[in-house]
């Protein structure tokens, strides 16, 4: 019989975020290989946090240490972030390190390099386990076997999400807690799609609104700010849907940090700050707005009101 040599890191339920460090720049990307943007920030702290942390980065010493690099990232902004509550201690972890020079894969020089950071470490490394399984499951006596009851986060092992076995060039996980989100996404999104309907309708009928898509030399921020503004007081919505603040959030159990209400002009700071269901109104269209005419985002909806965002979203974005 085989036997090979297995890793065991623990599997973290943090904000994952990469970063791409090269002789010109630092690149700031989500898990899913987006880059943040100013929006990003706007909407949701926990991204402005990111970026500022980043760019407190030393890039020159990064570079000079590591070369062109990828690093990948956790970020616990709270105590409870997503599902598992992790203890007091940690707060950005480098949780990859992907550099041509293996031999700096180093934790002291990690460390070093970037510090006030914590550095995700294999819990152990197990000699001589025969043949892996194809489904470990979520075992919990196979993950107390793989790690002898020890975890990373110091959380007790039934109290994180789980493990991935590192086994040669084959990764295994073994789930402890199952932390993928149980939120009906097709209520939420009839929400948020009810809600881009009814702004679209009135923009387009609306005097005032037209005037500030025509605006010059004005940021879109302060361009939705302004239409924002001209909506909630003249839509009608409201006496015909009830709307609750959380059904205008997006459909996972992550944790979602505030808006940055410095980036607002200061009506519109003051009005997010009384009212949550506004406010979350104002994060729908400031991320709906800005993208590309040509992203896959609005098939669902009719081919009208498909007419109506491609319009408002392509004068908005206007640079003349």
């Amino acid at each position: 019989m085989r036997t090979h040599k297995v890793t065991v890191t623990e599997k973290l339920d943090l904000i994952y975020f990469k970063v791409l460090v090269t002789e010109e720049k630092i690149d700031i990307f989500t898990a899913r290989n987006k880059p943040i943007t100013k929006v990003d920030q706007v909407v949701n702290s926990v991204y402005k946090d990111i970026v500022e942390f980043c760019n407190g980065l030393d890039r020159e010493k990064i570079y000079e240490t590591f070369g062109s690099c990828e690093i990948g990232f956790f970020y616990r902004p709270v105590i409870k972030t997503c599902t598992i509550s992790y203890g007091a201690g940690f707060k950005f972890v480098v949780g990859n390190l992907f550099t041509k020079d293996k031999n700096k894969k180093n934790v002291d020089i990690i460390k070093s390099v970037i510090p006030g950071v914590d550095v995700l470490t294999p819990i152990c490394v197990k000699d001589n386990i025969s043949d892996m399984p194809d489904d470990l499951g979520n075992d919990i006596d196979n993950a107390i076997y793989f790690t002898d009851g020890k975890t990373w986060s110091g959380n007790s092992i039934y109290d994180i999400e789980g493990l991935i076995l590192t086994c040669g060039r084959l990764n295994y996980q073994i789930i402890i807690n199952n932390v993928e989100p149980k939120i009906e996404k097709t209520t939420k999104k009839l929400y948020r799609d009810t809600i881009l309907e009814n702004f679209c309708n009135f923009v387009s009928n609306n005097d005032n609104c037209q005037h500030v898509l025509e605006w010059k030399n004005t940021s879109y921020i302060n361009k939705i700010c302004a239409l924002f503004l001209i909506y909630i007081d003249g839509t009608n919505i409201f006496t015909k849907l009830q709307i609750e603040a959380d059904d205008l959030l997006p459909p996972n159990s992550g944790y979602i940090g505030d808006i940055d209400y410095n980036a607002l002009p200061a009506t519109v700071s003051l009005i997010c700050k009384g009212n949550d269901t506004y406010k979350n109104i104002l994060r729908i269209l400031l991320v709906t707005f800005n993208r590309s005419v040509f992203e896959n985002k609005f098939k669902n909806f009719s081919y009208e009101t498909r007419e109506k965002i491609t319009k408002i979203l392509t004068r908005i974005n206007s640079k003349n």
